[in-house]
């Protein structure tokens, strides 16, 4: 059940509560830094077990959505112990973490404050003019489409590309 707001203050500071507090910018940036770190290796870890090695390219995304189709048609997100949710954010991370391995120069991991509350900091993607804040860029995917012939994930790591050029 979606939560029911009655104003965009309520949305504000039910986001901040989300939010982990940090004293600083600097312990913020380790926290997120140690987050998408463990979260890749546990990304490695469960394809590993599949006998899927993610190399990082632009086409692995097309073998993971694969792989994620698969989970959800044989319900093995409940064997490794993960949410559908948790997987799609370890995608997430991956897929911007290409994005930063092609596009050095331009495409970049920031942490900054969230600016309705103090202490509280958000983790995003630099990539070319553009800047997006995230936690999960799949939310739901298995609703959205019934297979992975679609390509998504590939497809919004062109778009995202793209705009680094």
């Amino acid at each position: 059940m979606e939560p029911i707001f009655d104003s965009q203050r309520d949305v504000i500071f039910e986001y901040a509560d989300q939010l982990p507090f940090f004293d600083n910018l600097y312990a913020a940036q380790a926290h997120y830094y140690n987050q998408r770190k463990e979260q890749l290796l546990l990304l490695e870890e469960i394809c590993r077990e599949v006998n899927l090695f993610l190399d990082y390219s632009p086409d692995s995304l097309n073998y993971l959505e694969e792989l994620y189709f698969h989970f959800f048609q044989t319900n093995k997100f409940y064997d490794f112990q993960i949410s559908i949710e948790e997987f799609e954010q370890l995608i997430s991370v991956y897929l911007c973490e290409i994005v930063i391995q092609k596009n050095s120069e331009k495409a970049e991991w920031f942490v900054e404050e969230y600016s309705h509350v103090d202490h509280k900091y958000t983790m995003g993607i630099r990539y070319g003019r553009y800047h997006l804040h995230f936690q999960n860029l799949f939310t739901h995917h298995y609703l959205s489409h019934k297979d992975a012939s679609g390509q998504t994930f590939y497809r919004r790591f062109l778009r995202m590309n793209k705009h680094c050029k």
